[in-house]
């Protein structure tokens, strides 16, 4: 009984062995499982880089002494705000997590 016991533990651990080797992960079958969430942070950027910059451009400049010059304040306003706010979620995320 006890060599059938360990016989079969090899048997199965050699099956295993073998299996790992020879297999190809099942891609397809991940990509499926995982699509709605593919699709959440496509839609996410998508969203994002379409709105963004036609939303923030309207921005106009409130103070004519403003640092910015009023010609590049929409350039320069657009990519600070994008950059910045993308390096606080960026920073944030690990720390709020639920």
């Amino acid at each position: 009984r006890f060599y059938r016991y360990h016989e079969l533990l090899a048997a199965k651990e050699e099956k295993t062995r073998r299996v790992g080797r020879n297999e190809r992960p099942p891609y397809w079958m991940i990509v499926r499982q995982c699509s709605v969430q593919l699709f959440n942070i496509f839609f996410v950027f998508f969203v994002t880089l379409a709105l963004f910059p036609a939303v923030q451009s309207k921005i106009e400049v409130s103070q004519n002494d403003f640092v910015v010059s009023e010609k590049l304040y929409t350039s320069v306003m657009c990519f600070l705000v994008f950059n910045v706010t993308a390096m606080l979620g960026s920073l944030l995320a690990p720390i709020l997590q639920f």
